[in-house]
């Protein structure tokens, strides 16, 4: 555990220098209109027929890519990859749910977006022997190799076993991003605080940021799926913990911490005062970005890659508009930041469709050719001619809303490392990529992203269902004291929380010795 804890530590720096080269390398390519260096690419799915290989994923635009031949990037990933994939696409806000139907149905696409990994029936199935455990396979292709990270590979691992791909993330990459034109003219500094977070709501609510002569805006919008990392950025800023941490030497879960209390104590505050969006918890997905976008709503928690990617009919209707974001807050805990396991789930590949070794590898061959440098020149800037020109050697986009229609999205049928750069990024994609660098060491993660808990105690906390998060919403929304709040913790803490600390101190115990 402690190598693994090491190599954590030092990931990011060493991503980073192999993407750099990467970049380097990949526009030297594109300067010369050649291909990449000889060895640059894999053999496996580029040799012989194409591969036919039936996909699930989700997609995150109000609308998935066209995955036909109409559509030339994915024709172009095709190609390149010499594939001929089905693609299920399947709405972000429902993809856990359809997940699970078409588990239970046994009619299962070769290649599986699994986003939650440790969810019950993703577990349940592995062990099972529903999945092909790949681990021993990654050696044998080259660019999955160079692409591996141990300590990634282990937050996915079940019981010790790695059932995919993982999809590598930065471990830090959420913050506050918010309208710096609206704050400009409000004569207001960028957030540093919890404190500033809420006087700057404030002033997005009161103080007619849009210049119409109306109070008809609010500071802050979120969704029913996305207030919790608003919590946890508010908590971890004051010396929280992020999911679980440890206390004078036991472990203890977020919500049991008076942090996590003064965070939903706030919010409470806040949505009296009708600084957040009244309907937040009707809300679910795609909609954080509406009230943004129709320039009602002045700052929400996102990754910071949000603030480049979702906000075109902001610009439409706001050519004015500016944004900025803050990815750590200061407070009683320091300057800090809610960190991830570094990945956003794995590829997983079911043995009822997947049916022999040599299907496995020729699956795995694909993700392999997928991490060449032309797929993730692709992958960044679709095809030459008809979403990105070269200028100077420089890729440059000729239509990037076409770029964000076709190409976009196909990043969830592959994986990449977490961080790519890229001597043409726009300013704002180069600022969040520096922070995300600069700031791995303020994440506080979770201490126990590679634990899973005992059936009996997952059935036990599923048996309570949403008995936290309902708490946190009805007192947030007025509806219950702090009292009933409360209460709603120390009936989780009876029912299952005091068990489920005494299995994870013997894990992390276990972890030590390791």
């Amino acid at each position: 555990m402690k190598g693994r804890q090491k190599r954590s530590r030092t990931r990011t720096a060493a991503s980073l220098l192999v993407a750099a080269g990467l970049s380097a390398a990949l526009l030297a390519g594109c300067g010369s209109g050649s291909a990449p260096a000889p060895g640059a690419e894999t053999g496996g799915a580029g040799e012989g027929e194409p591969f036919r290989m039936t996909m699930m994923s989700p997609f995150y635009n109000a609308q998935p890519p066209a995955a036909n031949e109409s559509n030339p990037a994915f024709q172009a990933l095709q190609e390149l990859t010499n594939t001929k994939l089905q693609v299920t696409y399947v709405p972000s806000a429902t993809y856990e749910d359809k997940l699970n139907v078409t588990l239970a149905s046994g009619n299962l696409p070769q290649a599986i977006v699994v986003l939650n990994a440790k969810s019950s029936t993703i577990l349940n199935a592995a062990r099972a022997g529903a999945f092909w455990e790949i681990g021993p396979y990654i050696a044998d292709y080259p660019n999955l190799k160079s692409y591996w990270n141990d300590t990634i590979a282990f937050h996915t691992s079940i019981d010790g076993k790695t059932y995919g791909i993982f999809r590598a993330r930065p471990f830090v990459r959420t913050g506050f991003i918010y309208r710096k034109d609206w704050l400009d003219k409000l004569g207001l500094q960028p957030p540093r605080t919890v404190q500033d977070i809420y006087d700057i709501a404030k002033a997005f609510t009161l103080g007619d940021p849009d210049g119409n002569g109306k109070h008809d805006t609010f500071g802050l919008t979120t969704t029913s799926d996305n207030i919790d990392a608003m919590v946890r950025m508010f908590g971890i800023a004051q010396g929280g913990v992020n999911g679980w941490g440890v206390r004078d030497g036991k472990p203890v879960a977020m919500h049991m911490t008076p942090e996590y209390g003064e965070a939903v104590s706030l919010l409470r505050n806040m949505y009296a005062e009708k600084l957040i969006n009244p309907d937040y918890v009707t809300l679910k997905g795609l909609k954080l970005y509406d009230s943004f976008n129709l320039g009602k709503a002045g700052m929400y928690v996102g990754v910071l890659d949000d603030a480049y990617n979702r906000h075109p009919d902001l610009y439409k209707l706001f050519p004015e508009a500016k944004l900025d974001f803050v990815l750590t807050l200061e407070g009683k805990g320091g300057t800090k930041t809610m960190a991830f396991p570094g990945h956003a789930g794995m590829i997983m590949f079911p043995k009822s469709s997947v049916k022999t070794e040599q299907e496995l590898r020729k699956a795995l061959a694909y993700f392999d050719k997928a991490l060449d440098s032309k797929v993730l020149m692709l992958a960044a800037w679709g095809v030459e001619g008809v979403h990105y020109k070269l200028e100077n050697s420089i890729p440059v986009y000729i239509n990037e809303q076409l770029f964000k229609d076709q190409a976009a999205e196909l990043a969830h049928l592959r994986v990449q490392p977490a961080v790519v750069e890229w001597p043409s990024d726009h300013e704002m994609v180069k600022k969040y990529k520096r922070l995300w660098k600069e700031n791995e060491k303020n994440g506080v993660a979770s201490v126990i992203e590679s634990f899973i808990p005992p059936q009996e105690l997952i059935n036990k906390e599923a048996s309570m269902g949403n008995v936290i998060t309902d708490a946190r919403d009805k007192y947030i929304l007025g509806q219950i004291d702090e009292a009933a709040f409360r209460a709603a913790g120390e009936q989780w803490k009876k029912r299952v929380g005091d068990d489920l600390s005494k299995e994870i101190a013997s894990f992390l115990e276990r972890a030590k010795q390791k």
